[in-house]
């Protein structure tokens, strides 16, 4: 993976790009859990759930890497 550096004119920019990631990053993981509760509740098997839209437009980061333990109930 590539390394990224980002800086701006001010003092604390650095810091706005990290907490702008971390917003993004939370609220795709908030999502992911959501669907896969959602798709628990329609009665699918989530681990199917999960395989199926991974690789599509539905996949992330996020999903690719907390997906699998959410999927089980494992919640870290």
């Amino acid at each position: 993976m590539g390394k990224v550096v980002l800086s701006g004119p001010n003092v604390g920019d650095r810091q706005s790009y990290k907490i702008v990631n971390q917003l993004l990053a939370t609220s795709q993981l908030v999502v992911a859990a959501e669907g896969l509760a959602f798709a628990e509740r329609l009665g699918l098997d989530t681990g199917k759930v999960f395989d199926a839209v991974r690789g599509g437009a539905g996949g992330s980061w996020m999903l690719e890497n907390y997906g699998p333990p959410n999927a089980r109930h494992e919640h870290r």
